[in-house]
Formats: C-alpha cells, structure tokens, sequence
C-alpha cells in the first residue's frame, strides 16, 4: 500500500512535497480504513497544521478538516444503523410480548367461560 510511503514523505524537507501529502490524503482517503486515518493519517495531518510553510499548514488544514467531517458523517450513519438494530429487536420483543399477552388473555378468558 502507499500509505507507508506518503507517511514518510511528510517529513520530505521540501514544503511542496509535505502539501502534496496532504492533497494526497485528500485523494486517497476512501480506501483507507478507520484505523489507518485514526492512527496514522490523523496524526500526521496534525503535524503538517503546524508546519512552518504556510501552504502546507494551508492544505494540511483543508484535508484534515474534510477528514474530520467525513468520518463524523461515517460515525453518524454508524450510530443511526445501531439505531435501526436498537428499534428493530425492540419491535420483536415488543410482539413477542404482545402474543404473550393475547395467549394470557384468551387462557383467561377460556378458563372464565368454563365456569
């Protein structure tokens, strides 16, 4: 993979290179997995923020604030799934108790007309 790669030339000495990281990021970042924007592309972006080159603060900047609303989106559809599983089990215990209701009430009810 090239992530290895792009990693190492962030600390290139020559600022277009460290910007062309960070627009790199920009590109790349929907074949990365959560764990490798999290622990390698997150960090290395807040470096470059600080960078003394202003472009490359500048782009650093851009990716990491489009990385940061992209994986807020993904956490937000995530939490949203949970949401559904969450209803959807309640909805099956929520019928389940609803038949055990209605074969109490019709066991009453048969027991009552017996009598």
């Amino acid at each position: 993979m090239m992530l290895p790669t792009v990693l190492v030339l962030a600390s290139d000495p020559v600022a277009n290179v460290r910007f062309n990281v960070a627009k790199t990021f920009q590109r790349i970042h929907p074949i990365l997995d959560a764990d490798a924007l999290a622990m390698h592309v997150k960090p290395c972006l807040e470096k470059l923020t600080q960078d003394v080159d202003h472009d490359v603060q500048y782009f650093a900047s851009e990716a990491y604030e489009k990385l940061r609303t992209i994986h807020h989106s993904y956490r937000q559809k995530e939490d949203i799934d949970e949401l559904y599983l969450v209803q959807e089990k309640y909805n099956e215990q929520l019928k389940s108790l609803y038949e055990t209701s209605n074969k109490a009430k019709a066991e009453i009810e048969s027991r009552t007309d017996k009598t």
